[in-house]
């Protein structure tokens, strides 16, 4: 179950509102999420206007998908066109630094390719979002 959290809306983009969360009770002298700073990008099915408080839900799935694109996965293509590269090295007869080098170059732009495809794939889908659920006042 997805905790409802308030904030008020301090921008208008299209279909999505910019929302300042409110701190909570629990936080009077914590400050270390900084809402102080915070703007949560929420999609505005409820039509809510700049200055209202609303209540909203944060989209919580997928983050270990976006960990693993943005960093594990890049980091594994760079290990593995190193290995790639080794075994090139052995079967070619060449100088094992170079392909070493070229192969972890190589599969890291496609890792930079994947990731900027992923990136612009993930930002049209609306689940991916925060969503505004009820306009407070």
């Amino acid at each position: 179950m997805q905790e409802t959290l308030e904030g008020v809306v301090t921008e208008l983009d299209g279909d999505f509102a910019k929302v300042r969360p409110k701190r909570h009770t629990a936080c009077d002298d914590c400050q270390a999420c900084n809402t102080a700073n915070l703007i949560v990008l929420a999609l505005n099915s409820k039509k809510a206007a700049v200055g209202q408080t609303v209540n909203y839900i944060q989209a919580e799935n997928g983050m270990l998908t976006i960990a693993w694109v943005l960093f594990i996965q890049p980091m594994l293509a760079v290990f593995a066109g190193i290995g790639l590269g080794s075994l090139a090295a052995s079967a070619l007869r060449l100088p094992e630094a170079v392909t070493m080098t070229a192969g972890a170059l190589v599969l890291f732009a496609l890792a930079v390719v994947f990731v900027r495809w992923f990136d612009r794939r993930y930002k049209l889908r609306q689940s991916n979002f925060a969503k505004i659920t009820a306009i407070v006042s």
